[in-house]
């Protein structure tokens, strides 16, 4: 069973096929806003059955992440209700940049949003740059990325 989960758009179009690069990322992702890998294997799968019905679905943005990341975002908003939809936005708002790497406008194109929001919200956080980036916190293996468990140890005003 993992090893499914671990390429769900293997059934897709070649020219959809460049997204599986960044499923590990957004495996991540949706691990650290659902809580568990369980949940967050739940969304890949149900995100690889939506786009199999119609590819076409997969909504317009810069590049391929940040349509997957879109779609994913659309996705958890929709089913995801345990917390409050605000405080969700607002880690949602941190992760992306903090751990994945997004700017403020991708941020913005994911969330569909404005970038001034997001300003605020990182402000409201305690970030005091208005372009916050990536922690410098490295995850296991040290490949570049910090870990979601070394982002949750540190304080905002440390990343931002």
């Amino acid at each position: 069973m993992r090893t499914a989960l671990m390429n769900p758009f293997q059934h897709l179009r070649s020219d959809v096929g460049v997204m599986k690069a960044h499923l590990p990322s957004l495996r991540r992702h949706a691990e650290a806003m659902t809580g568990s890998r369980e949940s967050a294997d739940a969304y890949m799968a149900a995100m690889a059955d939506i786009l199999a019905l119609d590819a076409a679905v997969l909504p317009a943005a810069s590049s391929a992440k940040t349509s997957l990341f879109k779609l994913y975002t659309r996705l958890y908003a929709n089913l995801f209700t345990r917390e409050d939809p605000a405080q969700a936005r607002a880690r949602q708002i941190l992760l992306l940049i903090l751990m994945e790497g997004f700017s403020n406008r991708e941020v913005a194109e994911i969330l569909e949003s404005s970038v001034s929001e997001i300003v605020t919200v990182l402000k409201t956080a305690g970030c005091t740059k208005p372009e916050a980036t990536r922690t410098r916190a490295m995850g296991r293996g040290g490949k570049g990325r910090p870990s979601y468990r070394s982002i949750r140890g540190a304080t905002v005003e440390a990343a931002c």
